[in-house]
């Protein structure tokens, strides 16, 4: 494993309204007012360094960044630069927000053509949300009989998928108002900590804390395969994420009869507290010889290309390949929460990870030679619970009671 030494990690942040407060500058609200930006280090997470920027107008009426102890700067709409004492950091402002008045959000989602946004929350309520207007389209109340702990939108846009903290996964209709959910899934017999979709999502598939990760048949209800490690059937299940094999299941030996679809080249790989992740396949039924381990609970998975990025609960990041690995360290007192892959070009990956109450990251890891680089994605509030998607509007984040997005 090559490990990429952030061990001392800086963590940089700065005042959640301070494009508000360049905005009112430049728009002659006010002549000038001071910002704040904070850095502390994973270190000394005690102690922390303040400095201030004073945002003001030049003689020629742009606006310009005044600090005796800090170089701030705009390099774009949203993006920023600010050098402390040697080292510069790069900012990730959002592009827009939507205030959900302390609602408790707990899950979201998004169609692909970004039109709606759909949110969770600990009041076991799903609200659909219009992303241009902010206004409410639908809200279920009581969806489930706990909080809502993961949404995923349907391909086709028209279906969204529920997973509540009883146990259930549920089903409902995009196109419609009703309150009424179109399919109940009930099997599973601790929480159910993740979900995920295969193709065009006639089967999809849960991870439970019971050690078992399911595949469903929507259509139906039923449960065409059970999947559990064969070495530790109890270890909890804590996340997921499917990816596609070069190597396919011939039909004949698909296990799941007319129950299954789209499942002959899928492969899914299960992440548990015990720090193993076990890749199985999806369409045969069998757990595989690919398997990975770390010293650590995994708390969160995602794929791209023939790559898996597993976050931990001790603050890492490791990138898993058949060929080696590459961890990255973050900030060892908060587990990896989040993982979303924005886009892989084929040889670099953009992705975006939470770790800690106030660390958002866009991490950008090159696989040709195993180095990792980040910006800071700033202007929230403190991030204790978190979701992450990926949509027709780029990166959207969800806090306790804000939605914010970034390009």
């Amino acid at each position: 494993m090559i490990i990429v030494p952030t061990a001392d990690m800086a963590i940089v942040n700065i005042q959640d309204s301070f494009e508000d407060v360049i905005s009112d500058v430049e728009s002659k609200t006010i002549q000038s007012e001071s910002i704040w930006i904070a850095r502390r280090f994973s270190s000394d997470e005690d102690h922390q360094e303040f400095f201030l920027v004073n945002v003001s107008l030049d003689s020629k009426g742009k606006i310009k960044f005044d600090s005796p102890d800090v170089t701030f700067s705009r390099l774009e709409s949203h993006k920023y630069t600010v050098s402390i004492k040697g080292d510069t950091y790069e900012l990730v402002a959002p592009a827009f927000k939507i205030d959900t008045a302390k609602e408790g959000v707990s899950a979201v989602a998004m169609t692909k053509n970004g039109q709606s946004l759909i949110v969770g929350n600990e009041k076991c309520d799903i609200v659909h949300y219009d992303t241009e207007t902010k206004d409410k389209i639908w809200e279920v109340n009581q969806a489930h009989f706990g909080g809502i702990l993961k949404l995923v939108v349907f391909p086709s846009d028209r279906v969204l998928l529920s997973v509540g903290m009883d146990f259930q996964t549920k089903l409902w209709s995009l196109d419609t108002t009703t309150t009424a959910a179109t399919r109940t899934f009930v099997d599973q017999k601790k929480e159910i900590t993740d979900a995920a979709l295969i193709g065009n999502g006639r089967n999809f598939m849960t991870a439970s804390r019971d050690g078992s990760v399911n595949l469903w048949e929507c259509s139906t209800g039923s449960v065409v395969s059970k999947f559990q490690r064969i070495d530790n059937m109890a270890d909890p299940c804590t996340s997921l994420t499917i990816s596609t094999s070069s190597e396919k299941v011939a039909l004949s030996d698909l296990v799941g009869g007319d129950m299954i679809f789209e499942s002959e080249d899928k492969v899914v790989y299960v992440g548990y507290a015990s720090g193993t992740i076990q890749q199985y396949s999806v369409g045969g039924h069998y757990q595989t010889p690919v398997k990975y381990h770390y010293d650590a609970g995994v708390s969160c998975l995602a794929t791209f290309g023939d790559h898996v990025v597993a976050g931990y609960d001790n603050g890492r990041v490791v990138v898993w390949r058949e060929m080696g690995s590459y961890l990255l360290e973050l900030n060892e007192h908060y587990s990896v929460r989040n993982i979303q892959v924005e886009k892989w070009d084929g040889v670099r990956a953009s992705m975006v990870v939470s770790n800690g109450p106030d660390l958002l990251l866009r991490i950008t890891f090159d696989s040709s030679d195993g180095t990792f680089r980040y910006k800071f994605m700033v202007g929230l509030g403190e991030l204790f619970r978190v979701s992450l998607i990926t949509g027709g509007k780029g990166v959207v984040v969800a806090t306790h009671d804000e939605i914010v997005g970034y390009k």
